[in-house]
């Protein structure tokens, strides 16, 4: 019983390199083609630095203007950022299906990245 109870504890707050290493694990486990995978990680290893340098520690504490803050980082073409917003989107809706955080801000239809 106090197995699952810290299991449960740890699930919702997992640090933001937790999930992401989660993350291209269970990609990794469906099999996807490495450069599928490759393609997640570039999103994704930034993404971890940028929260790092901010403090941002958990899944839970991004929210959509951090959101905003981390994408106008990228360097890259609006086309290429698109791709990695829906990269983004796909990691973000593996943290609310594992419980990680109560919703997936970055695909609010009325809101834009």
């Amino acid at each position: 019983k106090l197995l699952e109870i810290t299991a449960a504890q740890t699930k919702k707050n997992a640090t933001v390199d937790v999930a992401l290493a989660d993350f291209i694990a269970d990609c990794e486990r469906q099999n996807l083609k490495p450069q599928t995978t490759k393609k997640y990680s570039e999103v994704l290893k930034p993404l971890s630095v940028f929260s790092t340098a901010r403090s941002i520690s958990t899944i839970r504490a991004l929210d959509l203007a951090i959101l905003k803050n981390f994408v106008a980082t990228l360097p890259d073409s609006p086309r290429t950022v698109g791709k990695k917003i829906e990269r983004l989107r796909t990691f973000l809706r593996h943290c609310l299906d594992m419980g990680w955080c109560d919703s997936n801000c970055a695909s609010r239809k009325s809101e834009k990245i």
